[in-house]
Formats: structure tokens, C-alpha cells, sequence
């Protein structure tokens, strides 16, 4: 995160607590763009917070449509990414990309489980 992205968050000015982290080496930091990002020093957690910041940006779905998504899942749980984002679309009239479906599952960290089958006993 950037310093202004985690105050926000935490609601108050965190640069200069970000900036002697990293000097006693317990963050790393990256430039990107206009600011530092701040990742973890564990070189697990930094490798996997590096893909992310690698990663495309896929476009946020608006609060009504993610509402719809997670309601669509939770009446057809079996539904598949593609399928969710072809049934919200036509009842939304937008478009919307089974990796935008994907990105709302991680944002949130949701895991997409398959519905639980009774066993055959």
C-alpha cells in the first residue's frame, strides 16, 4: 500500500512511521508512479504482493453490481465466474467480465466453493 492508501485506511498520517519501518529494514518499499509502496519484508508475503502490483488493474464493479454478483452466487453456487457475469449482465443490462467477477471474489477474500454434495451413504 502507499502511505496515503493505509491512512486512509487507518484514518491517520502513517508516512514518517512508513518511512523509519523502512529504514530499520522491517518494510521494503517500490516507486511506482508518483509514490512508494510499501510491501512486506518477508520475502514470501513481498513476492506475492509484487504479483498483485503486477497484475492489470481490473475495473472495481460498482456496489449495486457486486450486490447482484454475490446474490446471483448465492442462489446457483455451482455458477462459474463466466456464468455469473452472463446472467448479471442481462439482468443488469451492463457488461461485466468474468475476471471482474474473479478481482470481487479476491478483493474481498471470498473463495468460490463448490456446493457441498451429500454423500452417498
Amino acid at each position: 500500500m502507499t502511505a496515503e492508501a493505509l491512512g486512509k485506511k487507518l484514518r491517520c498520517r502513517c508516512h514518517s512511521v512508513l518511512v523509519g519501518l523502512y529504514r530499520r529494514g522491517l518494510v521494503q518499499r517500490q516507486h511506482q508512479g508518483r509514490a512508494n509502496v510499501y510491501l512486506a519484508s518477508n520475502a514470501r508475503t513481498d513476492e506475492a504482493q509484487r504479483r498483485v502490483l503486477a497484475a492489470p488493474v481490473t475495473a472495481v464493479l460498482p456496489a449495486e453490481i457486486a450486490v447482484m454478483v454475490l446474490a446471483g452466487f448465492i442462489r446457483q453456487p455451482s455458477a462459474g465466474p463466466a456464468e455469473l457475469a452472463r446472467r448479471v449482465s442481462a439482468r443488469a443490462t451492463v457488461r461485466i467480465e468474468a475476471e471482474q467477477i474473479r478481482a470481487l471474489f479476491a478483493h474481498h477474500g471470498l473463495k468460490k466453493l463448490l456446493p457441498l454434495r451429500p454423500s452417498a451413504s
